[in-house]
């Protein structure tokens, strides 16, 4: 999704900021040179998000509160989720008419696209996002009202859910790799006198990948 937005709009630029693996950042950062960075974490993201003109939400599992920063930010937040997935449903207080869901890769990037080169309709879609977030009021006095008064917000109609596909996601990406370098992060590197093997190999591992890049 990343690459379809460099590869289609030469003066768009893709920001990432956090913390882990980088691998495929780094290798569009050098296939799209000054169009893709990958920073640190940020204690002023607001104000990146306010001058940014869109957000993509996270893959597979969507994210809540950083879509709604954005959307606060007037950042336009963009979904793409799997048609079984609903995490990413309930988030905004009318997320149906701003219409930045999706669940087809090609319709997300037709709207991403038209976001991007219009103006007029990206304006329009900022204009949507006033009021898409529950205030710190209305959320205090909503809470207190379900501590003080539970029969007032009485919850109906409760179905289960089934998680069996929302936890297979998970298990996907849950690769020997993946474990390995988690032990051997700087913030975990306490783990090492518990698994000297994983350590050994993880960095084995890293120098070998190291080895591997392009000079």
């Amino acid at each position: 999704l990343v690459e379809h937005i460099v590869k289609n709009h030469a003066d768009a630029v893709f920001m990432y900021a956090g913390y882990g693996k980088s691998e495929e950042l780094e290798r569009l950062g050098r296939k799209y040179p000054g169009q893709v960075y990958h920073i640190e974490e940020r204690t002023d993201l607001v104000r990146i998000l306010e001058n940014s003109y869109l957000y993509l939400n996270t893959y597979p599992i969507s994210g809540a509160l950083m879509l709604q920063f954005a959307t606060e930010a007037g950042c336009v937040p963009v979904t793409l989720r799997r048609p079984w997935d609903d995490d990413a449903s309930g988030i905004l207080m009318d997320e149906d008419a701003l219409g930045e869901t999706f669940c087809d890769f090609d319709a997300v990037c037709t709207e991403l696209d038209k976001l991007l080169t219009d103006e007029a309709y990206r304006d329009g879609k900022r204009q949507l996002l006033k009021n898409q977030v529950i205030s710190e009021a209305d959320f205090n006095r909503t809470l207190q009202e379900i501590i003080r008064i539970p029969q007032k917000h009485l919850i109906g109609n409760i179905t289960p859910v089934d998680t069996r596909l929302f936890r297979e996601s998970y298990l996907e990406t849950l690769t020997q790799e993946r474990v390995t370098s988690a032990v051997i992060s700087r913030e975990t590197m306490v783990l090492a006198k518990y698994f000297p093997y994983l350590v050994v190999r993880g960095i084995c591992s890293k120098i070998a990948g190291a080895m591997r890049l392009p000079r």
